[in-house]
């Protein structure tokens, strides 16, 4: 029975009726070759179907992703734990705010410490560098904090924590240099 399926399949693969073959290799058993064939014949949604019935999330994202549905590819991502591939899709999309929480999942300090520094969360982004151990990389968030709050005191917290941060790094010219404009 199995193999007169997989007969026919080919048959209908031969015959670029691939959507019809796709049908025949899942019912065998045969999901990568039928996934395979719904991308070819444009049924994104059938060839994503085939991966999440499996909880295969990721391959659903990589679907999603070369069809160009950047958002679906970055919900399948993140459902199957691949932060760095979700983090990557937000980026695309322009919100960095989700992009550096998807990497702050994945424990990517940097990655995400880039990413809310682009969405002007210096705060978040300093305390990340710090945590990835990017000294100079966490000075320079918090000397944009004490620029972007008109506050004083915050202002003055985030050019202590500058300070603080490049006199780690060894850097006593700049640290002074903040210490200064505090």
């Amino acid at each position: 029975m199995a193999e007169d399926l997989r007969q026919k399949a080919l048959s209908l693969e031969v015959a670029k009726r691939y959507s019809e073959a796709a049908a025949l290799y899942r019912q065998i058993g045969l999901s990568d070759k039928a996934a395979y064939l719904f991308q070819k014949a444009g049924c994104i949604e059938e060839a994503v179907e085939v991966f999440v019935a499996e909880n295969r999330l990721n391959k659903a994202g990589k679907v999603y992703e070369k069809a160009g549905q950047i958002q679906k590819a970055a919900d399948c991502y993140e459902k199957g734990k691949d932060f760095a591939s979700a983090g990557k899709m937000y980026q695309k999309m322009e919100n960095f705010a989700k992009a550096g929480a998807a990497y702050e999942k994945g424990e990517l300090w940097k990655e995400a410490a880039k990413a809310f520094r682009k969405a002007k969360q210096y705060a978040r982004a300093g305390a990340l560098f710090k945590k990835a151990g990017d000294e100079i990389g966490a000075a320079r968030a918090w000397a944009a904090l004490s620029e972007d709050d008109s506050s004083a005191s915050v202002g003055a917290k985030a050019l202590e924590a500058a300070a603080s941060a490049l006199e780690a790094s060894g850097d006593f010219v700049k640290a002074a240099d903040m210490h200064l404009k505090n």
